[in-house]
């Protein structure tokens, strides 16, 4: 079975950042009606990266279908 992505209005999307980044609200108001999420804060914790990657694989599979 092939797989494709979805239309770009059914994609989920990620961003990643940190302090003032996050708390700049302008990915939200360029986007209404979506949801957003804030994970962290990761002080003094050594699994960011992997937490990262999972959720950049569970993304990815959100975002294709079957062709």
């Amino acid at each position: 079975m092939a797989l494709k992505f979805k239309s770009k209005d059914r994609q989920v999307r990620m961003i990643f950042g940190e302090g003032e980044h996050l708390s700049g609200m302008d990915h939200i108001k360029e986007n209404p009606g979506k949801v957003f999420a804030v994970i962290g804060p990761f002080d003094k914790h050594t699994d960011k990266q992997d937490l990262q990657n999972v959720l950049k694989t569970v993304c990815r599979g959100y975002n294709v279908e079957p062709f």
